[in-house]
């Protein structure tokens, strides 16, 4: 699971959206000018002093960090259910 935290006017964020949408990794967006509890979330939750914050499967990047972004995004083990059964598979 990817996240990103953004807000109206940052152009690293507008930087990372595009290159996780090049990279093939879906994420989901949380414009924090517009959403105060996701703003809360960031702060209390993950101590972000700015933007974008990305997390992957609950570790924060704090900036746009391409080789962080994939390295945690490859590692990150995905829940697959098959025939009934859980498997662990890479991203």
């Amino acid at each position: 699971m990817v996240e990103i935290y953004t807000t109206n006017t940052c152009t690293y964020c507008v930087m990372a959206k595009n290159f996780m949408k090049d990279q093939g990794i879906e994420y989901t967006e949380y414009n924090i000018s517009n959403d105060a509890d996701r703003r809360t979330i960031a702060i209390e939750k993950y101590h972000a002093q700015g933007v974008p914050l990305i997390v992957v499967n609950d570790t924060p990047i704090y900036g746009f960090k391409p080789d962080e972004i994939l390295r945690l995004h490859k590692e990150a083990p995905m829940t697959v259910a098959k025939n009934g059964s859980d498997l662990a598979q890479a991203a």
